[in-house]
C-alpha cells in the first residue's frame, strides 16, 4: 500500500511512501481552512473490533489530524453511534449510514475546534459531498 505524503496538487513520486502493514493512513500538509491542519483517510475494511477502533484513535492522535475519513467501516446502524463516539470522541462526525443497507461505508469525523465549518450537502452510498 502506498500513502500520498504531499500537498494537494504537488504530488510527485517522492511524495508516495510505502506502508508495510497495508494501511493508507494520512495525507500530510493538506490545508484545511488555511490552518495547515491534516486530513487522514483510511480504507479500514471493517471497524467493528476494538483493535481497529484503537488503531483509528492512535492514527488521529499520532498524526494530529483535524479531519479523519474512515472508509468501508461495515458498521451496522445499531453500533454506529457507539463506535463513532468512541473513535471520534469529542469531535463532530457524520456518516452515510442512511444510504447503506449492509453497513456504513463512510464515517467522517472532524475536530470542531480546528475546522470551523463543515457542510454536508449530499450523502450517497459511495460518497459524502
Amino acid at each position: 500500500m502506498k500513502v500520498w505524503k504531499g500537498n494537494i496538487g504537488t504530488s510527485t513520486e517522492e511524495d508516495v511512501e510505502e506502508i508495510s502493514n497495508g494501511l493508507a493512513k494520512v495525507m500530510n500538509g493538506v490545508e484545511v481552512n488555511g490552518l495547515g491542519s491534516k486530513i487522514g483517510i483510511w480504507n479500514i475494511r471493517g471497524m467493528g473490533t476494538s483493535d481497529k477502533q484503537k488503531e483509528v484513535v492512535n492514527l488521529i492522535n499520532s498524526e494530529n489530524l483535524s479531519i479523519c475519513a474512515v472508509l468501508e467501516t461495515r458498521l451496522k446502524s445499531s453500533k454506529l453511534q457507539k463506535v463513532c463516539d468512541k473513535v471520534f470522541r469529542n469531535w463532530e462526525w457524520d456518516s452515510n449510514m442512511q444510504h447503506c443497507s449492509k453497513g456504513c461505508r463512510i464515517a467522517l469525523g472532524w475536530n470542531g475546534d480546528e475546522v470551523q465549518q463543515t457542510l454536508v450537502l449530499k450523502e450517497k452510498n459511495y460518497g459524502i459531498h
